[in-house]
């Protein structure tokens, strides 16, 4: 019996998925209306210093606690906000926050669970009240800019509001504070100026060469990355890089597919800068300069919800929030997931997969429950499709033997397919003549030590006996329904019955033996659903009902596999081992991780790891 490593073959529920280097470790959940926010369109995000996320919407305030939202919406009382339309939010040193609408500022009290409306009027008379692009600030300053008021600043210490009206420029649409004690100030259609923290006389930056490369661009956001080095996210440009040393400016990335991504956002988590477009996520190691592309894949349960991202928020825990346009919010954890994930590709057919095979030239085939067969290049990762299967969409067992593989199916007989040419060579159906099959449902298949053909069927055991082309039924075993038949690694094999539990005839020998619940093996269930032989020589049975079993050959019985009092469940489909000895179990609940070594289990059954948890 050939070793199985961890690709689990087994028939479950969701579309055989192929490596995506940019995507394929990048698993993000999704909070939109239907799981309690407030409205699809995420303007901005922060935690605030108790671990809540707040975020900004079209429609009302939303505070999330890790499970639920509570919503925060206009009302016509002076402790509500006065507007639904939230745009920005900034949490000042003392844990109020901010929250920037269309109609001007509100200030939340979290002790007080209110809002106030800052209504704080400069020397001549300018209060706040058209619709607030940013805010940010430090421990004496919180910096406001709103469209056609310019930029505002607000002293903490002795109440003062003052204005930079910034006469003659278009509106203020990204602002941060460098590192370089400098308010950074990007300008709708104006490029990118700074000034200092009184916000008098901005200067736009000007390149070493003399230019400036962001006049006449929509510059929505600026990072300081260290004192020397800012990101800076815009229209035409994208996302570029600014070195303050030498004021070189380089272009990182400006389009996809021939058109802008209009970068919106700029944040950084560790050694990677984060952009949020039009064109989806764009990641760019500072370290290595690779770049990772990050889009919406409608068959990827775990891609991005929606391209046009809006804002980004890097929490305490190091993970990163993404709010998009129409798609709610996208959250991606600081850990990388345990187990690789897949997107679809190519020509790939079928979601249903039930059998994984590798051919001796390296392609995997790959076969469905419900479009028949592909075949795929584990070098470039192609997949394509054998369209010969739409005759026989309903794979239910592969078997590679040199350049064929033979294919069972469910009610379609039987085929032979060239690997070479992917094509279909021999088609064996059910008749009533003699050496034919005695029905067109073949759920196993497996190749004998000495070359031969076994076939599991729904109506018993045969051999295919290739010098005269016939299909040989073995009368030991009843005509019943054949679950899986393997050879282990002394040359016995083992049969897996839905209905006689499991028969095993040993090598050379002539007489089966049977493990029932009537033969006092010490199995409780007939139901036998596969046999394993793991790296050790030890022989598993799966069945349904009565759990896994491990051969005892000294006892020549079937013994319980249980780690303490702990059961891995009362159905086991199929078992794989890895590399390192660990074996995996796949049941109704998820995946099961046996160490042999430590004697611990654990389960994987959360959708955040897994594709699917139910296996079939």
């Amino acid at each position: 019996m050939s070793k199985n490593h961890i690709i689990i073959c087994l028939l479950t529920l969701f579309a055989w998925l192929l490596p995506e280097p940019s995507q394929a470790n990048y698993m993000f959940k999704h909070y939109g209306v239907e799981t309690g926010l407030s409205q699809s369109t995420v303007f901005t995000v922060i935690q605030d210093r108790t671990g809540f996320i707040w975020m900004g919407t079209k429609e009302g305030l939303n505070r999330f606690d890790g499970t639920s939202f509570k919503i925060y919406s206009a009302h016509d009382d002076e402790h509500s906000l006065q507007s639904n339309v939230v745009t920005s939010l900034f949490e000042d040193g003392s844990g109020n926050i901010w929250v920037g609408t269309d109609i001007g500022v509100w200030i939340y009290n979290p002790m007080t669970d209110a809002f106030r409306h800052f209504n704080a009027k400069t020397a001549g008379g300018t209060r706040v009240s058209n619709s607030v692009r940013c805010i940010t600030g430090n421990n004496q300053y919180i910096y406001i800019a709103a469209n056609e008021q310019g930029v505002f600043r607000y002293n903490l210490k002795d109440g003062t509001l003052t204005n930079n009206p910034l006469t003659g420029h278009s509106n203020v649409v990204g602002m941060t504070l460098g590192k370089d004690n400098r308010i950074w100030l990007g300008l709708f259609s104006g490029g990118l100026y700074s000034t200092d923290l009184s916000l008098r006389h901005p200067q736009p930056f000007v390149a070493a060469d003399g230019t400036q490369p962001f006049a006449n661009d929509i510059v929505s956001s600026i990072l300081s990355f260290s004192p020397d080095c800012l990101y800076i996210g815009a229209d035409r440009c994208g996302l570029c890089e600014i070195n303050m040393a030498t004021r070189q400016c380089n272009t990182i990335v400006d389009s996809y597919d021939g058109k802008s991504i209009f970068v919106r956002m700029v944040a950084q988590k560790q050694n990677e800068v984060w952009a949020a477009s039009e064109m989806g996520l764009f990641i760019y190691n500072v370290a290595t300069r690779n770049i990772k592309h990050l889009m919406y894949n409608p068959t990827d349960p775990f891609s991005l919800s929606d391209n046009p991202l809006y804002c980004l928020f890097q929490d305490r825990d190091g993970g990163m929030w993404a709010g998009s346009y129409f798609g709610g919010v996208n959250y991606l954890p600081n850990t990388y997931p345990q187990f690789e994930r897949f997107v679809p590709q190519g020509n790939m057919h079928g979601r249903r997969v039930r059998e994984i095979v590798q051919d001796r030239d390296g392609r995997i085939w790959i076969g469905t429950e419900d479009e028949g067969l592909n075949y795929m290049n584990p070098l470039t990762g192609e997949i394509k499709y054998v369209a010969e299967s739409e005759k026989f969409p309903n794979i239910h067992g592969l078997c590679v033997d040199g350049d064929r593989l033979w294919v069972g199916s469910f009610s379609y007989g039987l085929r032979v397919i060239d690997t070479r040419t992917q094509r279909v060579v021999r088609t064996y159906t059910a008749s009533k003549a003699s050496g034919s099959l005695r029905d067109n449902t073949i759920l196993s298949i497996t190749r004998a030590p000495d070359g031969s053909i076994y076939l599991g069927t729904i109506r018993g055991l045969c051999r295919y006996n290739a010098a005269t082309d016939r299909f040989d039924y073995i009368a030991s075993i009843p005509p019943i329904l054949i679950n899986y038949i393997s050879f282990d690694s002394k040359g016995n094999l083992w049969v897996a019955t839905q209905t006689n539990g499991v028969y095993m005839l040993p090598r050379g020998g002539s007489k089966w033996q049977r493990f029932a619940p009537s033969t006092r093996c010490g199995m409780t269930s007939n139901i036998a659903l596969s046999v394993f032989e793991d790296s050790e020589g030890t022989i598993w049975v799966t069945t349904q009902g009565g759990g896994a079993y491990r051969y005892d050959r000294a006892d020549n019985k079937m013994k319980r596999f249980m780690v303490g009092r702990n059961d891995i469940g009362s159905t086991i489909f199929r078992i794989a081992e890895d590399h390192q000895g660990g074996l995996w179990f796949t049941t109704y609940k998820g995946l099961v991780n046996y160490n042999p070594t430590t004697k611990q289990l654990r389960n994987y059954s959360n959708n955040r790891l897994l594709l699917y948890t139910h296996f079939n």
